[in-house]
């Protein structure tokens, strides 16, 4: 096996142990540092086997803790919740659909239950009523938002989806129920990764050529190559999924 998939499977074997662990993050970032340590007298005394052994420990703990940072409560927003509030912050991917209108992800910077914001992190799903073909609002736009915020519920049965955990695991911890009036306003624009801005360009881009097909064919195209299922009928989804094809409408 090549050396980088090796890598990259002891990286994801490490998340998928914090995760189910829920280890504390200095027991990682201690193991780490006393693994590196080993591995750094391996090299020394030119132990390679040491030294290769010390590199897919570290990348194992690396991945614990990637994922146990990412998994830290954010308290600096839990004093807001339950109550309606005001968000500013940052647009970090593109809108989505839902089924009551759409939602979109705000990197927060300042919240407030009146005019004036303290300073905040965290990232919050915004739910919105509108539909997505009244978002006008992109990755990087910096918008202001009021709405109600709130934890989202954690599974109610044994063996149900947890859409809470789903969240966490994504670093978002809270959601927001935009008010009727409650914008979103339109501060600013340009304030993300350059690069991943030219990216999404590129799949707008896509998705307008696509869109110039039938729709259930521009709709079958964008699943396969963007993993949006959007507008694939029911009866294309069960051909796929009796051919044991499904998995190409579900792009990582």
């Amino acid at each position: 096996m090549p050396p980088l998939i090796t890598l990259t499977l002891i990286f994801a074997a490490g998340i998928i142990t914090a995760v189910h662990l829920a280890l504390p993050v200095p027991l990682w970032l201690g193991t780490a540092g006393a693994i590196f340590i080993i591995g750094f007298y391996c090299l020394l005394a030119r132990r390679r086997q040491g030294v290769i052994l010390t590199l897919l420990l570290l990348t194992f703990l690396l991945g614990g803790l990637r994922a146990g940072l990412a998994l830290l409560p954010e308290q600096t927003l839990a004093p807001f919740v339950g109550s309606e509030v005001l968000l500013e912050g940052v647009l970090v991917g593109e809108p989505q659909a839902t089924a009551s209108g759409s939602s979109y992800i705000l990197k927060t910077r300042l919240a407030g239950r009146g005019e004036e914001l303290t300073t905040v992190k965290g990232l919050v799903i915004v739910f919105d009523r509108r539909p997505l073909q009244e978002i006008e609002y992109s990755y990087g736009d910096l918008l202001r938002v009021k709405g109600t915020l709130l934890r989202p519920r954690p599974a109610a049965n044994f063996g149900q989806f947890d859409y809470r955990a789903y969240l966490e695991r994504r670093g978002i911890r809270y959601s927001l129920n935009v008010s009727p009036a409650g914008g979103p306003e339109k501060l600013g624009s340009g304030t993300g990764n350059v690069y991943l801005a030219r990216l999404l360009s590129w799949r707008q881009r896509f998705v307008e050529i696509a869109d110039n097909l039938t729709p259930e064919d521009a709709a079958l195209l964008k699943g396969i190559t963007l993993g949006e299922r959007r507008g694939v009928s029911a009866e294309t989804i069960d051909l796929f999924t009796t051919s044991g094809t499904v998995h190409l409408l579900a792009v990582s």
